[in-house]
């Protein structure tokens, strides 16, 4: 008799503890899609600004020295 009234209560905390479960993982795995998806966002605005500057006069320098550092950071040995 008291096996059984225990026996009902482990099963539903078991499916409150499964839902909650659940839902805490689908709340973490969106926010971090959504985070990703922002950040490639960011990325491709600086980007797209680093081409737009390429095309004005007097860029050329600058695209040069970036060149040089990530290639220094890199450690390619890039020669420019």
């Amino acid at each position: 008799m008291w096996y059984s009234a225990i026996y009902t209560k482990n099963e539903e905390f078991g499916r409150v503890f499964a839902g909650a479960f659940i839902a805490g993982w689908f709340t973490f795995a969106n926010v971090i899609v959504y985070n990703l998806f922002i950040a490639v966002i960011i990325e491709n605005f600086s980007v797209s600004e680093t081409i737009e500057n390429i095309g004005k006069p007097g860029h050329i320098s600058s695209v040069r020295n970036m060149i040089k550092v990530h290639a220094l950071v890199d450690g390619l040995g890039l020669r420019v």
